[in-house]
């Protein structure tokens, strides 16, 4: 796993963030703090002697400007999912960083997968600014059923209460699904299939996969097989999950993997998992084990 904004400052010419906020700032909190592309160009034969076949990267999409409730973006508050982060270089410097990672002139290839942040977007991002416009994108809050939300209390919208996490609306990517278009056309063909285009990646990991319906990533990840079954067929689709309950939009933790006739994820990260092995781990050193 490789964090752009943290990794090395290469660059310090799109240091924005840095400037604008005059970082480090005890008024904010997170932020970019001037790693860039620039910088993983500079070791990238660190990265490559340490025998990787794949690295991760952290979300590099333009994320938010402006403070949300003293919090500065990171790469989880896309305002635009085709446009890369200025903080970080431009569309040109990341092409360059992929193929760099892919050549064998300088060590052994390493393919790139990317992280992708869309069960929620920037506050900057259209569908926020312009809430009215898209309220149909958002997944409305069951009063009926509270534990079938993610949240426990919703964020009240001028069209009604709408589902939450991180102090933004989650979205529904099942609008439009039947007929490919609404936020399920927009997802698909304008955020996964546009960057799959666009960049020569290996790989997607979903982040918190599971605030998305299980119908949703059957279907997305069927029409991704298909239209790149000959040109891509080996590209990976990790889901990251955190299933501490199960609600009725989603499915157990394997079926994510698929059912043995379809195909789903081809791997899963579980947050959940990790954080009860942690909890296990810190039982043990309380009584004494190892």
């Amino acid at each position: 796993v490789l964090i752009p904004g943290k990794f090395s400052d290469g660059d310090p010419s799109n240091n924005f963030m840095v400037r604008d906020y005059r970082l480090p700032n005890p008024k904010y909190k997170q932020g970019y703090r001037g790693g860039d592309f620039a910088g993983i160009l500079k070791h990238l034969d660190h990265l490559k002697r340490l025998g990787l076949t794949a690295i991760l990267f952290y979300p590099v999409l333009e994320n938010d400007r402006k403070d949300f409730f003293g919090f500065l973006a990171t790469g989880y508050r896309i305002k635009d999912f085709q446009r890369i982060d200025p903080n970080l270089g431009t569309e040109s410097d990341f092409k360059k960083l992929i193929a760099e990672f892919h050549s064998t002139s300088n060590g052994e290839r390493m393919n790139v997968i990317l992280d992708l942040p869309f069960t929620l977007v920037g506050a900057e991002h259209p569908w926020n600014r312009e809430p009215e416009k898209y309220k149909d994108y958002f997944r409305r809050w069951n009063a009926e059923n509270i534990s079938d939300n993610i949240a426990t209390n919703p964020i009240q919208a001028s069209f009604g209460p709408i589902d939450t996490s991180w102090g933004l609306g989650i979205i529904d990517p099942t609008h439009g699904m039947k007929e490919g278009n609404g936020a399920y056309g927009y997802i698909r063909d304008e955020i996964i299939f546009w960057l799959t285009d666009r960049f020569e990646l290996d790989g997607f990991r979903y982040d918190s996969a599971q605030n998305l319906p299980f119908l949703f990533w059957k279907t997305v990840l069927a029409d991704f097989r298909k239209r790149y079954a000959d040109s891509k067929p080996g590209f990976f689709q990790v889901g990251e999950l955190f299933l501490d309950r199960k609600r009725s939009w989603q499915r157990n933790f394997f079926q994510y993997l698929g059912d043995g006739k379809a195909k789903m994820m081809d791997g899963l990260y579980d947050f959940f998992t990790i954080e009860l092995i942690q909890r296990e781990c810190t039982l043990q050193q309380q009584h004494g084990c190892p």
